[in-house]
């Protein structure tokens, strides 16, 4: 969690966090304003069968997805609340993913969904999601 005024995901991401923790999901709840604020999650997905799978990355104002170590879904910069999306294939199995979020001004809105073999588009839940023990 980061606190100070961006107008780029790059503008936090070589600043040291104001708070890190383990969370199970991608909320923003945790944050102590309601502007001037970012967060970058990291962790893994376990995507449960090989198939194509769409992400959803919907932000106000700029996000990044991240999946196996590349930027996937880039949608930065000052913006309302708007969609951007992204169709891969993908094997069963744990993939690294990371969300960086920033909050200029004006209203916050930070949602990841997914749709794949089997199930229609919703939010990813935390029982797909993994961190890390280094």
């Amino acid at each position: 969690y980061y606190t100070g005024m961006f107008r780029r995901v790059q503008d936090f991401r070589k600043m040291q966090p104001v708070q890190t923790s383990t969370v199970a999901d991608f909320s923003i709840k945790a944050r102590d304003r309601e502007q001037y604020f970012a967060f970058a999650f990291q962790g893994l997905i376990k995507i449960p069968t090989d198939g194509l799978y769409t992400f959803f990355l919907a932000s106000n104002d700029g996000a990044c997805l991240g999946l196996d170590q590349r930027t996937f879904v880039d949608h930065d910069g000052l913006h309302p609340v708007s969609e951007k999306s992204r169709t891969i294939a993908l094997k069963a199995g744990m993939h690294p993913i990371s969300v960086e979020y920033f909050q200029e001004g004006g209203t916050h809105h930070l949602q990841l969904a997914w749709q794949g073999p089997g199930f229609d588009k919703q939010d990813i839940p935390a029982s797909a999601l993994f961190h890390a023990v280094e």
